[in-house]
């Protein structure tokens, strides 16, 4: 019975299949060759499962750095972004604050010039009768209401003839210097063309 169960083991080229066990029938050696067969096929499965888990642990680790990374990226930009909007927000910032400077400057300017024009168009408007004044623009800014009583003396020129008598167009009473004030400013601005003096 010891040589029933003793496997023929003389050949080196044999595999699993061809080692037959003596004493089993045609029936025994299938179920034999058959459950070796299952037997590579389970273990070619389980194989197959482990190199498939195997796949699957390496690629969520490799999605998992990817993904580490990418994070570290989108943080990385936004750092930059941000630093980049800091860096935009303290430009405009700078800029903004310049130009304030500018608009206050410039309205300084503005301010002395309405100032400096003030006894000219009181001087202009003095010598206009009050009927030629019933439309002046009082809230308009000093240059506008200058053009406007420049054209209103040269309106009122041209309607009274020369050496007329005062009528109730006829200026009111001057003040001294009134006139001749005016008179100078009128020449300063037809020879500079400019308001600035």
């Amino acid at each position: 019975m010891a040589d029933e169960t003793k496997t023929d083991a003389t050949s080196d080229d044999k595999t699993q299949d061809e080692i037959v066990v003596p004493g089993l029938g045609e029936a025994g050696k299938e179920a034999l060759r058959k459950e070796r067969a299952d037997r590579k096929a389970a273990a070619a499965r389980a194989d197959a499962a482990e190199s498939r888990l195997a796949a699957i642990e390496k690629a969520t680790q490799d999605a998992a750095a990817a993904k580490a990374k990418a994070d570290e990226d989108t943080k990385i930009k936004a750092d930059e972004s941000r630093g980049e909007y800091e860096a935009a927000k303290t430009t405009l910032a700078t800029e903004r604050d310049a130009e304030r400077e500018k608009a206050k400057t410039l309205e300084a300017r503005i301010t002395g010039y309405e100032d400096a024009l003030k006894p000219t168009i009181e001087a202009v408007k003095a010598d206009l009768p009050d009927e030629a004044l019933t439309d002046y623009p009082t809230d308009a800014d000093a240059v506008t209401r200058l053009s406007w009583l420049n054209a209103r003396t040269a309106l009122i020129a041209a309607i009274r003839p020369s050496g007329a008598q005062r009528s109730p167009l006829t200026p009111r009473a001057q003040t001294p210097n009134a006139a001749q004030l005016a008179e100078q400013t009128r020449a300063q601005l037809r020879q500079t063309g400019s308001y600035d003096f």
